[in-house]
């Protein structure tokens, strides 16, 4: 994971032990790297924390933003650059490699904390708790102006903490990463031995990163809102081009499938015929028929026998051809793919 880079931080004022690093990620935010880096400095906690953030080589504005900030909180920030962009999968990589805290936060340039409590509660829980290897929150999902479009994204089903199933961590896209604190012991061996973690294997890394730590501890999730997702216009999967929005689902559909291949689910027959099922959608909508095919004689070996809706999705597969849909077809499967899962 050793990456060369350029850090801008004042060795001397700069705290020595901090309990949790945050780590922000950044690329052509102007806009939105204010409210983002003031979300992480409001924090009120009983220990020391460090903000990593990690300016891409941006077009506009916002590595002069990200300066100004490290120049007024020296004893926190770090600002960690280099002469040319290194991508997404890079960046957020030499951050994470660079942090110290026994703990990771995230939080992305154009995402925001609105509760100065976020990481005080957040990390009782991982401490009081051993068993606990991530936290997240609820979420509200703002748009690209900050207009509040969902206040409750999750909608938990009490007032209390409570463990999200590994296949919702999976498939339910339940686990936003702005809202996530985890091990940093846990994150850095993910990311190093675990298959599904390795870098340039999909085209996204936190979901990844979220399975695979539910897989060796428990996912907790605290019912209040602590942050706002930004739904930006310009994301990976709502660019104007379908045929590259119908990639990023393909390669999620990619990721559930190794999945399954690679690992037996935890929670019994019942969460294998659930991800097995969704799995089969995901095919029948993408225009997989081996994939298709596979998840049937999965569900015949779960002992479930095909229902007449699974053998109707299953027909779409050997009719839907993305490189012969012309766009309006193309996407009508983007948005019904979006009600199945959107994020």
């Amino acid at each position: 994971m050793t990456q060369t880079y350029t850090e801008c931080s004042d060795s001397i004022r700069l705290v020595k032990d901090p309990l949790v690093s945050v780590v922000m990620i950044t690329y052509n935010h102007e806009r939105y790297l204010a409210e983002a880096i003031e979300g992480v400095v409001r924090q009120e906690t009983g220990f020391p924390v460090e903000l990593l953030i990690g300016e891409d080589c941006s077009t506009d504005g916002t590595r002069e933003i990200a300066l100004s900030y490290q120049k007024r909180f020296p004893e926190m920030i770090r600002l960690i650059t280099s002469e040319g962009n290194v991508g997404m999968h890079n960046n957020s990589e030499r951050l994470i490699a660079a942090t110290r805290g026994k703990y990771v936060a995230f939080c992305e340039g154009d995402d925001v904390w609105i509760r100065s409590d976020k990481l005080e509660r957040q990390i009782a829980l991982l401490e009081s708790n051993s068993d606990i290897s991530l936290v997240c929150s609820n979420v509200q999902i703002i748009s690209d102006s900050g207009a509040i479009l969902t206040p409750d994204a999750l909608h938990p089903p009490n007032g209390s903490e409570y463990y999200i199933p590994i296949e919702d961590v999976l498939f339910s896209l339940e686990v936003y990463t702005v809202t996530v604190c985890a091990r940093r012991e846990q994150v850095m061996r993910a990311l190093v031995d675990s298959p599904i973690c390795r870098k340039g294997a999909y085209l996204f890394g936190d979901v990844t990163l979220w399975f695979e730590l539910t897989r060796h501890g428990k996912c907790c999730c605290v019912p209040e809102v602590f942050c706002s997702y930004r739904f930006s216009n310009i994301s990976a999967s709502r660019q104007p081009d379908f045929y590259h929005r119908y990639r990023v689902f393909a390669n999620i559909h990619k990721f559930h499938n190794d999945v399954l291949d690679l690992y037996p689910l935890p929670g019994g027959d019942a969460a294998k015929v659930r991800a097995t099922r969704f799995s089969l959608r995901y095919a029948a909508i993408l225009g997989d028929p081996e994939t298709v095919r596979k998840q049937l004689q999965r569900l015949t070996e779960l002992g479930v026998a095909p229902t007449i809706k699974d053998r109707l999705l299953s027909l779409m597969a050997y009719f839907v051809r993305p490189r012969t849909l012309g766009a309006a077809a193309l996407k009508r499967c983007i948005l019904t793919l979006r009600t199945i899962r959107d994020r």
